[in-house]
């Protein structure tokens, strides 16, 4: 399940990759809880983020929550998720180029007999 909570209208991850095209105007932080869940918070502040999206993971099951990714920049993005791991991808400049790095990231720690499936797919153009 895919929770997506932001400070602002845009509901979209910024990125990691790709760091020279797009400018610093926006950081984001993505949160897991236990049971697989990912939350997300985009804010003009990183401190800001990453502690509303653990409040907010924390509010909604009671704790075992942990940032699994925190950036500041602007770019295409994914999350593909297999029973076992879930893969990021962050600030790609393209969506195919999101959508192969986060399946990459799950399937690296995915055992063999299991799928990594796109879960979301996303843009952030910054505030």
């Amino acid at each position: 399940m895919w929770k997506q909570i932001s400070a602002l209208s845009l509901l979209i991850v910024t990125g990691i990759t790709g760091l020279s095209q797009a400018p610093a105007l926006a950081a984001t932080a993505i949160a897991m809880d236990n049971q697989g869940t990912v939350y997300r918070v985009t804010h003009r502040s990183l401190s800001v983020a990453r502690a509303r999206v653990l409040t907010n993971c924390v509010s909604e099951i009671g704790g075992g929550c942990n940032v699994v990714m925190t950036n500041r920049f602007a770019g295409f993005g994914a999350v593909a998720h297999s029973p076992s791991y879930a893969g990021f991808a962050t600030g790609a400049d393209s969506q195919a180029k999101a959508n192969r790095m986060a399946l990459q990231q799950c399937r690296v720690r995915t055992p063999r007999y299991q799928i990594c499936r796109l879960k979301s797919q996303f843009f952030d153009s910054g505030y």
